[in-house]
């Protein structure tokens, strides 16, 4: 199918709440973050996150930079302890998210160092 190769580009660390010391891979593109088994990155234990698309992370690979944001505009999430409102924001490796009650480091492998096209 047109999925093909879907390699990691980074990952979220949950370093503060109900999944303390778990991991979540990133892949290109848009991946949805919600409570749900049908998102792209489930946070299982915090009812405080949405089902369905509480928030996103994005790598747009042609850019090699990674975005997060809220999806649906219900739900408040924090980047480095700050709102992030209407508008998806450049992520730095290390930033802290918060999502819910849940609090995830951003660990990046894509990016200037590393990219799965380069020649």
């Amino acid at each position: 199918g047109t999925k093909g190769f879907q390699p990691v580009v980074g990952w979220l660390v949950c370093v503060e709440g109900a999944e303390r010391g778990a991991d979540y891979r990133i892949r290109a593109g848009y991946n949805y973050i919600g409570r749900g088994e049908h998102m792209d990155i489930c946070i299982h234990g915090d009812p405080a996150i949405t089902r369905d698309r509480h928030a996103m992370i994005a790598y747009d690979a042609e850019g090699q930079a990674f975005f997060f944001g809220p999806v649906n505009g219900k739900d408040i999430v924090r980047l480095n302890g700050k709102a992030v409102m209407s508008k998806a924001e450049e992520l730095q490796a290390y930033d802290k998210i918060k999502i819910g009650s849940t609090s995830l480091m951003f660990v990046p492998l894509c990016g200037e160092r590393f990219d799965w096209n380069a020649k």
